[in-house]
């Protein structure tokens, strides 16, 4: 699975690759997109540390950065 942020990236890269588009453009959104990928990472592993916390669980299966690689997909394994 890829998060909406991921998939944008590649359609970006995809396009900019394409020939039909302004490379400058692209790598300025690209640059855009990979720094709010880490702000999504946040939300996303903090999201689900508060659901370990309001379970039943005694401890994490995974740690919280490899639960986001395996969950969506990142090539930071």
């Amino acid at each position: 699975m890829k998060t909406a942020l991921q998939e944008a990236i590649e359609d970006i890269k995809e396009y900019r690759d394409s020939g039909n588009a302004d490379v400058d453009t692209c790598n300025a959104i690209l640059m855009r997109l990979a720094s709010m990928v880490h702000k999504e990472q946040d939300i996303i592993t903090n999201a689900y540390l508060d659901g370990f916390v309001n379970s039943d669980a005694t401890e994490l299966k995974v740690s919280l950065v490899d639960y986001y690689n395996e969950t969506f997909d990142t090539n930071e394994k």
